[in-house]
């Protein structure tokens, strides 16, 4: 058990750390999504706006399901197509920034 663990820690260090890439990709997302967040808790609620989607559930926590599964994608993949691992950590960052544009839409739409 210890040597799985030793092996995932590895892993996830070659990738998301040893690799500036992979490493700034990761940190642009993960700075878009916090300002996306900042906006939907700073962002004024009014009664007739609803940005849910068709399970309730805020465009944002879509987007944090997306970048985890994208992340742990892109960690496995790195060993055999690093080209892949990269395109999924630009997904990310795409799908942050589709985000925000959503958001301040809504934002200018109340």
């Amino acid at each position: 058990m210890k040597e799985r663990f030793r092996t995932i820690y590895s892993t996830v260090h070659d990738t998301l750390i040893l690799d500036q890439a992979n490493m700034y990709l990761l940190a642009s997302a993960i700075a878009i999504t916090g300002l996306d967040y900042l906006i939907v808790r700073l962002q004024p609620v009014a009664e007739n706006s609803q940005h849910f989607g068709r399970l309730n559930i805020s465009p944002l926590i879509y987007l944090l399901i997306v970048i985890c599964v994208n992340t742990a994608l892109a960690v496995f993949s790195f060993g055999r197509e690093k080209e892949i691992s990269y395109l999924l950590l630009s997904a990310n960052i795409i799908l942050a920034l589709l985000v925000f544009v959503l958001e301040i839409f809504y934002l200018t739409s109340l």
